[in-house]
C-alpha cells in the first residue's frame, strides 16, 4: 500500500493559530509606538498654540476669548470670529490698522481625532486671566497624563493639557 504524504486538517489548523498569535503580537508592539508619536505631536502642537496665544496677549493685551472650545481670534479685530482646528485654516487676524497678523499660518487638528481632538477655554475673573488647552493622550502610561486635572478644567474627557505661564 503506498503512503500518502500530505497536510492533515490538524497540523494545518496549528500553523494558522500560530500566525494568528504572531500577528497578534506584531500588533500589539506595532501600536504602542504610534500612540507615543501622535502624543509627541499632540504635545507639539499645544505649546505651538500656547505660543501663539501669548504674542496674541502681547500685541492685544489679553488672550482671545472662547466658544465651544476654539479660539475666537480669527478675522477682524473688531469682530472675531471662532478659529477652527481643522488642519488647513489659519489663525490670521486684521488689525486696527487693516494689516493681517498670523499667528499661526495652520491650526492645527488632532492626529487621531480630529473632529474632537483639542479645545481652548479662556479663563476669566477677579484678578484672573488664564486659559486652558486640552487634548487626550492615547497612552496611558503617560509621564505628564493627568486626568484627573484635565477632565475638571476642560469640562470633557481630557487628560493632557498646558495652562497660561
Amino acid at each position: 500500500m503506498k503512503k500518502q504524504s500530505g497536510v492533515t486538517l490538524i497540523e494545518l489548523l496549528i500553523v494558522i493559530v500560530i500566525i494568528g498569535i504572531l500577528a497578534s503580537i506584531g500588533v500589539m508592539y506595532y501600536k504602542g509606538p504610534q500612540q507615543r508619536a501622535r502624543d509627541s505631536r499632540r504635545k507639539s502642537d499645544l505649546g505651538q498654540i500656547a505660543s501663539s496665544l501669548e504674542m496674541y496677549r502681547a500685541n492685544n493685551d489679553d488672550y482671545p476669548n472662547s466658544n465651544s472650545g476654539l479660539i475666537v481670534g480669527c478675522g477682524s479685530s473688531g469682530t472675531p470670529t471662532d478659529c477652527t482646528w481643522d488642519g488647513v485654516s489659519s489663525w490670521t487676524q486684521t488689525n486696527s490698522a487693516g494689516n493681517p497678523v498670523v499667528y499661526m499660518k495652520t491650526l492645527p487638528q488632532d492626529p487621531h481625532y480630529p473632529t474632537s481632538g483639542y479645545i481652548y477655554i479662556r479663563v476669566t475673573g477677579v484678578g484672573v486671566n488664564n486659559y486652558y488647552l486640552c487634548a487626550n493622550l492615547e497612552n496611558p502610561n503617560d509621564a505628564d497624563l493627568d486626568e484627573t486635572l484635565w477632565t475638571s478644567r476642560c469640562s470633557g474627557s481630557y487628560n493632557y493639557g498646558r495652562e497660561a505661564p
